[in-house]
């Protein structure tokens, strides 16, 4: 190949580099967990979808009676309380396990709540 004034020929300065690839920024152990948690501190949101919550009710339901119906109220009831008291429970259990000096919760921390 011929270099012309438009096209030189290539020469080793040219050549592309193989560069590593850039690594993946990884954040310190329990940052991420920390920021999720302040995210749902300030959301309104229900933490539980809605349909598969009252599809559990419903099947629930099904084993005292067969014709069971709920107002849409009486859901949102549950829901709440359900939400709130498995809140409420895993704020004891981590309670528990910094109580241990330990940063993971066992099962015997939600056993003592």
């Amino acid at each position: 190949m011929q270099a012309t004034q438009d096209h030189p020929e290539p020469t080793a300065a040219m050549a592309p580099v193989a560069d590593k690839p850039k690594k993946k920024y990884r954040f310190k152990p329990g940052t991420v967990s920390l920021r999720e948690i302040k995210k749902h501190q300030k959301s309104t949101t229900h933490l539980i979808q809605r349909k598969p919550f009252y599809r559990l009710v419903k099947e629930i339901a099904q084993q005292y009676s067969s014709d069971c119906k709920f107002q849409q109220v009486a859901m949102q009831a549950l829901q709440d309380d359900a939400e709130s008291y498995i809140t409420q429970y895993f704020a004891r259990s981590q309670a528990n396990a910094i109580h241990a000096g330990r940063k993971t919760i066992l099962v015997m921390d939600g056993q003592k709540s």
